[in-house]
């Protein structure tokens, strides 16, 4: 009887979470298939007859194809510079006799304590001086940088498990450092990889700041940048500015159902490395 108490408890706190999370995604959903006047008359139901012609207008009004252009280009170039140095990085840490590679793979999350709003006057005058400002680099190296830590630390925590034995067998047969990382490591380093494709990638996806101080007037417009603008033009209604929203978010939200198995495991298994 406890246990069914329990289980029932349990059951209904998570219905309460799951409705606190996707009520919010209903609401923009719906709100993207009303008309103005309907939004105005329910704004919480859903709608009559589903409008799906706002995605087609705001899709052209809006430039959502340059918009996601620029934020598959960012997040895809800036999460692959993260994975390619973290690694070499992690992999240096746990696999060249260095010694206590754990504190090493710990003291790499210091600098996740400090945001990117704390430098960005030394990092734009910088950029400034080197010409760089409206550049697609500009960006992707703050991005690369923001995102190396938590990188270096859960391949670190990986790589720390894979046996010695493996290496010193490559070893044996000639293998130098360069092969045992590319054919040895990386390929049994999947599900850290895919969680920082995930992780990273929605933080790179979803950021606002960035784009918006260093790509300000550039061709290179993100999805967050687009629906900023889009959302302080005149004459747009709340549909359209759902639309945008719905576009903006679409993509990484398929990413992570797809991908979530992998979220869970890879840190996880970071936590209780660590």
């Amino acid at each position: 009887m406890k246990k069914r108490i329990g289980f029932g408890i349990k059951f209904g706190i998570l219905i309460v979470i799951s409705f606190i999370i996707l009520f919010p995604l209903y609401i923009i959903v719906s709100t993207s298939l009303k008309t103005q006047s309907e939004y105005y008359q329910n704004r919480v139901g859903l709608p009559a007859e589903p409008r799906f012609e706002t995605y087609a207008d705001v899709c052209e009004r809006a430039n959502i194809p340059g918009a996601l252009r620029g934020s598959f280009t960012i997040t895809a170039l800036s999460v692959a510079g993260q994975i390619l140095i973290g690694s070499l990085a992690a992999y240096a840490i746990t696999k060249t006799g260095l010694r206590r590679p754990d504190l090493w793979a710990h003291a790499f999350l210091m600098p996740m304590a400090f945001s990117a709003q704390i430098v960005i006057i030394p990092l734009f005058t910088m950029f400034s001086s080197l010409g760089m400002l409206n550049t697609l680099p500009s960006v992707i190296l703050i991005y690369v940088a923001r995102g190396l830590p938590l990188s270096i630390f859960l391949l670190s925590k990986f790589m720390i498990t894979v046996p010695a034995a493996f290496t010193e067998a490559a070893r044996i047969d000639g293998a130098n450092h360069f092969t045992i990382y590319s054919r040895i490591v990386m390929p049994i380093s999947k599900v850290p990889i895919v969680t920082l494709v995930v992780i990273n990638g929605m933080y790179v996806w979803n950021d606002f700041f960035v784009p918006f101080m260093f790509l300000h007037g550039s061709s290179w417009q993100t999805l967050p940048q687009t629906l900023m603008i889009f959302q302080s033009a005149f004459n747009v209604s709340w549909p359209e500015i759902a639309a945008v929203t719905v576009y903006t978010v679409a993509p990484m939200l398929v990413v992570f159902l797809v991908l979530q198995r992998y979220i869970i495991t890879g840190v996880a298994a970071g936590a209780v490395k660590g």
